[in-house]
């Protein structure tokens, strides 16, 4: 049962038809004749985070830190700088750092979401990752201008590259790790010397015209999970929890054995099935929130409007049509609430209530 990419792209990402014979090749490539096991979408969800986890040879890293190859990807606070109407500096480096940077963290959403404060009631570290293809493309047409981006938006631009370079973003959640405990871990070191390990990542991948979606969760964290709702992964996991031999394999070959202590809760690569997907330490542990999360439902209300105003994330799943006078923006919430406005007039990046 092949997937109907055609629909799906008209109804959802408004895609040109002319892309449909190259994303029907790439479904083919991803998913099996058995697509209701979604053991396709979750191989290759462990395919990507395994790639992009490979350690990198770069100047920068502090002792102790996981020299993983993501970690040189600009982030969102680096690519949206808002310093002035030219282009942002790092545009000269391209799409990836030459070494690696302190983790900054980014606190704003996190304070917003008391269901992933920290044992001692402080916000968790968070860093938005976005890789060298999705960044280029923001800087070539020059989308952290909101005032291009608005354009762009309204005559249907906005797609990120999915052929040869996949576009890929990931939200990364961070705490303090303990020195027993940090081999198990993707460790970041921040500019004061303290090192933080990775607890939950969400992961967007343009292997498909809506993305392929995919979150995990450190296996220290794995109690937060409701038991109602539990961990899907048909390729990664046996019938007791265990990793399998072919994640075990497929990671050692990668030289990301670390991953191993990470547990996938789940793939999307619609709006239907599955409904639902999210991450207790990134949308919180309230099991009627996690039941009602969707990744793609959320996203799909990454649009601005001809003024520059944007809709709210909201807890939703299932697809939903954009409030009138939005345009959808790639599913990318960082374009659409970071890019900066340079000139003020007829420019606005305030969220919109619908």
């Amino acid at each position: 049962m092949t997937p109907d990419t055609t629909s799906a792209i008209d109804k959802q990402s408004h895609r040109p038809v002319a892309q449909v014979a190259f994303v029907i090749g790439i479904v083919a490539s991803i998913f099996n004749s058995a697509c209701a096991s979604h053991r396709g979408a979750d191989e290759q969800a462990w395919v990507d985070f395994a790639t992009i986890s490979q350690s990198v040879s770069r100047s920068g890293a502090a002792p102790g830190e996981s020299p993983v190859g993501w970690r040189l990807w600009w982030t969102a606070d680096e690519i949206y700088d808002g310093a002035g109407p030219t282009k942002p500096s790092l545009e000269k480096h391209g799409g990836l750092a030459t070494s690696f940077r302190p983790l900054k963290c980014e606190y704003e959403t996190e304070v917003a979401n008391p269901g992933v404060m920290t044992a001692d009631g402080q916000p968790q570290c968070e860093a938005i990752f976005i890789n060298e293809a999705a960044s280029n493309f923001i800087f070539e047409r020059e989308l952290w201008n909101r005032n291009k981006l608005i354009e762009a938006a309204k005559e249907g631009k906005v797609h990120f590259p999915a052929d040869k370079k996949v576009s890929r973003q990931i939200k990364t959640e961070w705490r303090r790790v303990q020195s027993q405990r940090a081999a198990k871990y993707i460790v970041a070191a921040a500019s004061d010397g303290q090192l933080y390990g990775l607890v939950a990542i969400h992961l967007m991948s343009h292997e498909l015209p809506d993305w392929l979606w995919a979150t995990w969760l450190h296996e220290d964290f794995a109690f937060m999970m409701p038991p109602a709702i539990g961990f899907h992964d048909a390729f990664g996991a046996k019938a007791d929890g265990a990793s399998s031999p072919a994640l075990t394999s497929l990671l050692a070959s990668h030289g990301a054995s670390r991953l191993l202590h990470y547990k996938l809760i789940g793939t999307q690569h619609d709006f239907v099935d599955p409904s639902a997907l999210g991450n207790p330490l990134i949308e919180g542990r309230d099991t009627d929130t996690l039941a009602n999360s969707s990744c793609m439902a959320c996203h799909r209300f990454a649009a601005i409007s001809s003024n520059g105003s944007m809709t709210k994330p909201r807890v939703s799943t299932g697809f939903a049509k954009l409030p009138d006078g939005f345009f959808p923006v790639d599913f990318s919430f960082s374009l659409a609430r970071r890019a900066v406005c340079q000139d003020a007039v007829g420019c606005n990046a305030a969220y919109e209530l619908h």
